[in-house]
């Protein structure tokens, strides 16, 4: 929002949900184009400024998430994040959490694929990355386009209702709700 008052927008937080989780640049050029103006990069590079200076006052770190990260990786499990989000806000993401990169497998971002969720390619070259079949991948997503991205790379997904509601998310194709990934491991430990 602050961004984009800067390019004369003034957009509010409803102005954004169409278009959660399918990268900044769908995020903020589709609320830009809401508004009649174009889309530019510079939107995006100021509300990495914005984002990195003031993440850690806003960002939701979910209890036990941490936690369950580092107990999947301790079992063995391989590990991808996979964020539409540039590679700049992944590593500032990761850095809010206190969460080391080197837990994962695999760190995939909006930067190393062409198509964004929706689209099921994020997930596809996860699975190309750690070494495994597409289909013995658990995704857990908590937007819409998450969803149908890991349900189009034919994937088990497990929706957490952080962001829609558990129907919005079954709608999409989750074989799975959590309402909080505490309960992530003892799922996936029942799934494999």
């Amino acid at each position: 929002i602050m961004a984009l008052r800067l390019h004369g927008i003034e957009a509010t937080p409803a102005d954004f949900g169409d278009f959660v989780g399918m990268g900044e640049d769908r995020l903020i050029g589709g609320v830009a184009e809401k508004y009649g103006k174009p889309y530019s990069v510079d939107m995006k590079r100021m509300a990495y400024e914005f984002y990195d200076r003031d993440c850690r006052k806003y960002i939701t770190v979910y209890d036990g998430v941490v936690d369950m990260i580092y107990k999947l990786n301790e079992r063995g499990y391989r590990l991808a994040v996979c964020s539409d989000g540039d590679g700049r806000k992944v590593s500032i993401d990761l850095e809010c959490m206190g969460i080391d990169r080197e837990v994962f497998d695999a760190v995939i971002s909006g930067n190393d694929i062409v198509n964004k969720k929706p689209h099921p390619e994020i997930y596809i070259t996860a699975a190309r990355k750690v070494g495994a079949a597409i289909g013995k991948c658990v995704v857990v997503e908590n937007t819409v386009a998450g969803v149908q991205a890991g349900r189009a790379a034919g994937a088990i997904v497990v929706g957490v209702t952080t962001a829609f509601s558990a129907d919005q998310l079954i709608s999409a194709g989750a074989d799975y709700i959590m309402t909080n990934t505490v309960e992530l491991p003892e799922v996936v430990y029942k799934i494999r």
